[in-house]
C-alpha cells in the first residue's frame, strides 16, 4: 500500500543581522552571541559626525559679550612671591580685570583634600598664594575682552620672586628638607597598602614567583589634543553658576567647587559635549573652573550688570603640559 509522504518541517529562518552603523547589515557570522571582532574592520559609531565638522567642542561654543583669560605663571619650581604688581596691566587696552592669589583667598575657601591626615591639612586654592609650589603654577589672571589683549596685558604683570630649593626627585622628597606644603609638615602626604584575597597563599601555590626589590615609575604627561578649556558664567542676581567645559569627571570637580565657594550643588550647571581627550588629565581642572567663575564676579563689580560677561580660558599645549 503506497504511503503518503508528508511535507517536510520548513527551516527556522534566521533572524535578520543588526545593522551597523551607517545602516549596513553586519555579516551573519557576527550577528550572533558568539561574535568575533578580530582582525575585521569595524565601523564606528561617532566618527561620521565628527569628520563632518559636526562635533561640538568648547572651541564651538560662542558666547556674546565673551571675555578672555590668560594667566601669568611661575617660572621658578618653588618659588616665595615677594610682590605682585598689575598697575600696568590694568591699565592695558581691553583689559577688565586682574585677580592675584591673595585676592582669591579672600573669596573662597581651600578644596577639600580628599584623604587623611597630614594631606587633609595642605591649605589648596587654584592659584599660588604666597608661594608657587611648581613651575607654571598660576599667579595672576588677566582678564580682557579679546584673547591678545589678554596675552599682551599678562606680558605687563611684574612678579617679584625669592627662588627656594625645588623638590624634583622623589626619594630627595622622601627626606623631608625641603618641604612644599608647611602645613602638612611633610611631602609624605598619604600612605595606603592595597590588599585583595588571600594574597599569602597565592604566593604560595604559585608555579613561579618573581621578585623585584626596586622598581621605577618615569615621570610622564598626557597630551590629548584638546587643551583645558572652561567657559564660566556667575549670575549675581540668583548665584547660580553656568559652565561649560572638558571636564571628564564633573561630578566631583562640581562637589569640591560647592564647597570652596559656597554655592550649592543645584545652583551649578555643568555642560559638556565632545572632548578631545582627557586620559585622566582633565579631572582636575576644576581648579580653572573656579577661577574662571571667579573672574567672571571680578567682571560683575567693574560694570553695572548682574550677570557676568564669561570669561573663557582656552589653553595653549605649552601650558596645558604645565
Amino acid at each position: 500500500m503506497p504511503v503518503k509522504k508528508g511535507k517536510k518541517a520548513a527551516k527556522p529562518k534566521k533572524a535578520a543581522a543588526p545593522p551597523a552603523a551607517g545602516g549596513e547589515p553586519l555579516a551573519p557570522q557576527a550577528a550572533g552571541l558568539a561574535m568575533n571582532w578580530i582582525g575585521k574592520s569595524i565601523r564606528r559609531k561617532e566618527e561620521a559626525r565628527l569628520i563632518r565638522g559636526q562635533g561640538k567642542f568648547v572651541d564651538d561654543i560662542k558666547c556674546p559679550e565673551a571675555l578672555y583669560l590668560c594667566f601669568v605663571r611661575s617660572p621658578y619650581g618653588h618659588a616665595r612671591i615677594t610682590k605682585i604688581d598689575v598697575s600696568e596691566a590694568e591699565q592695558a587696552p581691553g583689559v577688565v580685570c586682574t585677580l592675584t592669589g591673595a585676592e582669591i583667598a579672600k573669596q573662597m575657601q581651600p578644596f577639600l583634600e580628599i584623604g587623611p591626615e597630614p594631606g587633609a591639612k595642605i591649605v589648596d586654592y587654584p592659584m599660588a598664594v604666597a608661594k608657587a609650589r611648581y613651575q607654571g603654577e598660576p599667579v595672576v589672571a588677566v582678564v580682557a575682552e579679546s584673547q591678545l589683549a589678554a596675552v599682551d596685558a599678562a606680558e605687563l604683570v611684574r612678579v617679584d620672586y625669592e627662588p627656594l630649593p625645588a623638590v624634583v626627585d622623589t626619594e630627595e622628597a622622601l627626606k623631608d628638607q625641603i618641604i612644599l606644603h608647611e602645613s602638612a609638615g611633610t611631602n609624605v602626604v598619604y600612605r595606603g597598602t592595597f590588599d585583595y584575597g588571600e594574597v599569602d597563599e597565592a604566593f604560595r601555590e604559585a608555579a613561579h614567583v618573581v621578585r623585584i626589590e626596586r622598581l621605577h615609575f618615569h615621570r610622564f604627561s598626557s597630551t590629548p589634543l584638546e587643551n583645558n578649556a572652561i567657559i564660566a558664567q556667575w549670575d549675581a542676581g540668583d548665584n547660580r553658576i553656568n559652565f561649560w567645559g572638558n571636564n571628564s569627571f564633573p561630578v566631583i570637580g562640581m562637589q569640591l567647587l560647592s564647597m570652596a565657594m559656597g554655592v550649592r550643588m543645584e545652583q551649578m550647571r555643568f555642560q559638556s559635549h565632545d572632548i578631545g581627550g582627557s586620559f585622566g588629565i582633565k579631572i582636575n581642572n576644576y581648579v580653572y573652573m573656579a577661577l574662571c567663575a571667579l573672574a567672571c564676579m571680578c567682571s560683575v563689580r567693574v560694570s553695572t550688570h548682574f550677570t557676568g560677561r564669561p570669561p573663557a580660558l582656552r589653553e595653549a599645549s605649552a601650558q596645558s603640559a604645565m
